[in-house]
């Protein structure tokens, strides 16, 4: 029974290990290329596998996108900084996100096309937009208890209003060919929308 044990834990491993080699060889295709412009077989080629070992794994070309935004959006989420502002923290989770989508502006705007087109990118953008509007708000309420924030503002509805003039912001940007300061823009919005919320004596 132990030997059975083992012998399962090892394929699993050599499962998780080929589906990582995968996710990081397409990953590096796209990047080398373009998401659109480089096909499930030249991802399979390189990484010495037959096209229906990628099925097992991803169904579509879309799911390593999937799967990149997945770990995008955990990566930051994990950005912030407990002991730090209001202002020092919504901007760390600001620029993670932004960091992540320059040195990938060509996944970025292959996730934000597949939107459009694709319930599967809809639903996990509406829950990654979730978790980043729990987060907010739990900000802006600490930031209510040590004083930063006047207590009249409700957390949950101005975390609806950062959250959407971030992604507003973003919008902006990539239909704009990023040409503008992203995290100029996003730091003076920031300033401007926290100023309000500021307590006053």
């Amino acid at each position: 029974m132990l030997d059975d044990s083992r012998s399962k834990g090892l394929r699993e491993r050599k499962k998780e290990a080929l589906r990582e080699t995968l996710y990081k060889t397409a990953l590096r295709l796209f990047r080398e290329s373009s998401f659109e412009t480089v096909p499930v077989s030249a991802i399979c080629e390189e990484a010495g596998v037959a096209k229906g070992t990628f099925f097992n794994h991803f169904p579509t070309k879309d799911h390593i996108l999937l799967e990149w935004y997945g770990r995008m959006t955990h990566t930051g989420n994990a950005a912030l900084l407990p002991e730090e502002t209001v202002y020092s923290r919504l901007l760390a989770l600001a620029n993670a996100f932004i960091d992540i989508g320059l040195v990938n502006e060509d996944l970025w705007r292959a996730k934000r096309q597949r939107m459009s087109i694709n319930e599967d990118f809809r639903r996990a953008e509406r829950e990654s937009d979730a978790k980043s509007r729990v987060i907010i708000s739990d900000i802006l309420a600490q930031g209510i208890t040590r004083g930063e924030i006047d207590s009249m503002h409700d957390p949950d509805v101005h975390a609806d209003l950062i959250l959407a003039m971030l992604s507003g912001t973003v919008h902006d940007w990539t239909i704009n060919g990023s040409e503008f300061d992203i995290r100029g823009m996003i730091d003076e919005r920031l300033k401007a929308f926290l100023k309000a919320l500021a307590k006053h004596d």
